[in-house]
């Protein structure tokens, strides 16, 4: 399968921006998909981008001037890109107390309002290349089973392996709908009740694959304790290329916290995906039924 035919990569000018050609420009040839550079502007003239010419002659370039969140989003629907590729910032962007911003003004509001999944490069991001692993946590809401099944289709298009992580966070308990704590408040729970909550959940989210598709899912990872504390750690090690994360687009809601500090420490890229709008529920009665 080849689950994205075009990426989308804006850039601001800016050193900090600019290091998403590099991991861009390799999921582009991965999965031959046509790699689309925006460069955008409040107003012309433009910096020179400063391309590696091993780059630049297998990528589309475009200039655009007027806001650039709106022009982001604008190109994503006018050229369909399945995937868009940022960094979190770009450079000197601080809160009004001075210290930096995880995500710059621009990219929070294109990060929150995609309507694709984005993979944000983190302030403290490391390249490397190319990809082996993919971690993905889960807790049984919907929003998690759609990141996990963008994560099969990235790794089946990449040849990756794939890695289901769930943390029973003790003190704040059962949290969202269809989590899985319940079937972990006892020392067996990971050789009984857990692995069929797992299985239930990966059939749920992944009904569209074959048993074959779903081999790329090398094993699952149950962990207690802080949730972005052990995501950390699983995310740490050398195999781990990219964390994918369902989130409900807001970083005021849900997991805000998780996110936040996830950006703040991880050194690998962050892929946030939020869950499909659900189709519109309409019960015809009486004569409509005819």
């Amino acid at each position: 399968m080849n689950s994205v035919a075009s990426l989308l990569v804006p850039l601001d000018g800016s050193a900090l921006a600019a290091r998403s050609l590099g991991c861009a420009a390799w999921l582009a040839r991965r999965m031959n998909a046509q790699l689309r550079v925006l460069q955008v502007g409040l107003s012309s003239p433009f910096p020179d981008l400063q391309i590696p010419a091993g780059i630049r002659e297998h990528c589309a370039i475009q200039q655009r001037s007027g806001d650039p969140a709106k022009t982001i989003l604008d190109e994503i629907a006018h050229h369909g890109a399945r995937l868009l590729v940022l960094s979190a910032r770009g450079d000197g962007l601080e809160t009004d107390s001075g210290e930096p911003r995880l995500l710059g003004h621009v990219s929070q509001s294109v990060v929150e309002q995609s309507p694709v999944p984005v993979l944000v490069l983190p302030e403290h991001y490391r390249e490397r290349l190319p990809w082996q692993h993919l971690l993905v946590p889960v807790s049984g809401e919907p929003s998690a089973e759609h990141a996990l099944a963008v994560a099969v289709e990235l790794a089946n298009d990449l040849d990756l392996s794939v890695t289901v992580a769930h943390v029973v966070d003790p003190e704040h308990g059962e949290t969202g709908d269809g989590s899985l704590v319940a079937a972990a408040r006892y020392a067996d729970a990971p050789h009984h009740e857990l692995p069929e909550a797992f299985d239930e959940m990966i059939s749920r989210a992944l009904p569209q694959f074959s048993q074959e598709d779903t081999r790329c899912i090398r094993g699952v990872s149950l962990c207690h304790g802080d949730i972005a504390g052990e995501l950390l750690k699983l995310a740490a090690a050398p195999e781990t290329s990219a964390v994918a994360v369902g989130w409900h687009g807001r970083f005021a809601q849900g997991h805000a916290e998780v996110l936040k500090q996830l950006l703040d420490e991880l050194a690998c890229p962050l892929l946030l995906v939020r869950p499909r709008p659900r189709m519109p529920f309409r019960l015809k009665v009486g004569a409509e039924l005819d």
